[in-house]
């Protein structure tokens, strides 16, 4: 049996990060997370992988793998590449958005020309 697996990752901007330091939060472990803003304007919280945790600041721009059992920060990408990426998705949000947006719908209103007979 032939199972195709695809990794996916998502974009997003570093708003805060949760260390495992004692003196900011109790916690179950030492892990980090991180509060992100991804480019599709929807905000999650997410873990952070161990060995970026150390190096990860507020206003990074990191990819998110997505992969059960729970999401985590894969990667961190230079200031220069991560603008260029979000504005890219962005921009490409934007105009799938503004394509989506119908126009207002025409209401007709029939009430109005009862009893009206044209002929």
């Amino acid at each position: 049996m032939f199972f195709w697996s695809v990794k996916v990752y998502h974009l997003g901007k570093v708003m805060r990060i949760f260390s495992g330091n004692p003196k900011d939060s109790s916690a179950v472990d030492n892990s980090v997370q991180a509060q992100l803003e991804m480019w599709d304007t929807n905000q999650i919280i997410v873990m952070v992988h161990p060995s970026l945790a150390g190096s990860l600041k507020e206003d990074d721009f990191v990819l998110v793998r997505y992969a059960q059992p729970e999401p985590i920060v894969w990667r961190i990408l230079r200031q220069k590449e991560g603008k260029e990426v979000w504005e890219e998705l962005t921009n490409f949000f934007d105009r799938k958005k503004t394509s989506n947006q119908k126009a207002a719908p025409i209401i007709v209103r029939h009430d109005a020309d009862i009893g009206k007979m044209i002929g």
